[in-house]
C-alpha cells in the first residue's frame, strides 16, 4: 500500500517512515510539512491512502476533504490527531473519511489503520471509539459550527469570519447562537474559553 504522509511536525512523518521500513506492509511515496505542499504532492497519483494531520488544516478540513474528493476520488483520508474532544471526533464522522486514529495512541495504530483500509474498512481507533461512544457532556456540534469556534479563538469578528466561511454574518450568529446553548455559555468570551478546554481552538 503506497502512503502519502501530511504532518506539521517532521518527526511525525520520520516515525511514520520508520513504520514503514520495519514492515512490508506499506511504502512512503510522499510526504507534506504545508498545507499547500499537499494537492502538488499527491499529482503523481502513486498514493492510494493519505494520512492527515488534522491539526494542519483545523476545521478547514471540511472543504480541504471535497477538494481531496473532487481532484483524487479513490485517495483513502486517514486523520491523525492530537485533539481528545469527542465534540471534534464527532464532527469528523460527519465527514467522507476512510478513517481517524489519534496521536496519543502507539504508532502501531497507524499500520493497523492502514491494512484497514486496504481492506476496504473504515477504521475507527479504540480512543476515537470511546470519543464517538461518550458523548462527553454538551449536544453534538456540527462542523461548521467548531469552525465559527475556531474562528472566534483566532479573534476573528463576524464579518472576518462570515468572509472566510464564505457565508453571511446572520449565518455566523445563528452558528454562535446555537453553540452558546450546546456549550453552556453566554458570551463570545464564554464561546472561546470552552473551546480552550475541549481543545477546540486549532490554529
Amino acid at each position: 500500500m503506497k502512503v502519502f504522509v501530511a504532518d506539521s511536525h517532521e518527526i511525525v512523518i520520520q516515525g511514520i517512515r520508520q513504520l514503514a521500513e520495519a514492515s512490508s506492509s506499506f511504502q512512503v511515496v510522499g510526504t507534506a510539512c504545508r498545507k499547500d505542499e499537499i494537492i502538488t504532492g499527491l499529482k503523481n497519483g502513486k498514493a492510494k491512502v493519505l494520512i492527515l494531520d488534522q491539526g494542519m488544516l483545523g476545521f478547514d478540513l471540511y472543504d480541504f476533504s471535497k477538494k481531496l474528493s473532487k481532484h483524487y476520488p479513490k485517495l483513502a483520508v486517514l486523520i491523525y490527531t492530537t485533539t481528545s474532544s469527542a465534540a471534534v471526533i464527532q464532527s469528523l464522522c460527519q465527514i467522507q473519511l476512510a478513517g481517524i486514529l489519534l496521536k496519543s495512541e502507539p504508532l502501531a495504530r497507524v499500520l493497523e489503520a492502514i491494512l484497514a483500509v486496504a481492506r476496504g474498512e473504515r477504521y475507527l481507533s479504540p480512543l476515537a471509539s470511546q470519543l464517538v461512544a461518550s458523548g462527553n457532556d454538551h449536544e453534538a456540534i456540527t462542523l461548521r459550527e467548531l469552525q465559527v469556534l475556531q474562528l472566534l479563538s483566532q479573534s476573528h469578528k463576524n464579518k472576518k469570519i462570515s468572509s472566510l466561511m464564505a457565508v453571511d454574518v446572520e449565518t455566523v450568529r445563528f452558528h454562535k447562537k446555537n453553540l452558546k446553548t450546546k456549550l453552556g455559555v453566554k458570551t463570545s468570551a464564554g464561546l472561546i474559553l470552552r473551546a480552550q478546554q475541549l481543545g477546540l481552538n486549532f490554529s
